[in-house]
């Protein structure tokens, strides 16, 4: 399980999110809460543009261990949310996400294209 997360990790920083997405469903059918499995699907969500999904999956990997990347992956899908709608509650959520993740410590941070 956490070599899968440790590859779809490296899949998606590479670039190479279909690889990053495929890694979810593997490590959540083992523990359907684990918060990288979670991120990864959330990447898959968001890379498919099911929006909402995203930032359901998000949520819950930020809930579960709020690391750097996760912050970030939930402020993505709160960003990409807002763009689609211009609903100001996700401009808030993309906010107060890549605040966290900044406060969190380093990690891989990328804006949605």
């Amino acid at each position: 399980r956490l070599a899968r997360v440790h590859a779809g990790l490296f899949f998606d920083r590479k670039g190479e999110h279909d690889k990053a997405a495929a890694q979810a469903d593997p490590i959540l059918a083992i523990d359907p809460d684990n918060p990288g499995g979670l991120y990864l699907k959330g990447e898959g969500l968001l890379q498919a543009g099911k929006l909402e999904e995203a930032r359901k999956a998000m949520q819950s990997a930020v809930d579960g261990e709020p690391e750097a990347i996760y912050l970030d992956g939930q402020g993505r899908a709160a960003e990409a949310s807002w763009a689609a709608t211009s609903d100001p509650q996700f401009k808030a959520l993309a906010i107060r996400a890549y605040e966290r993740s900044a406060r969190t410590g380093p990690g891989r941070r990328r804006r949605a294209s």
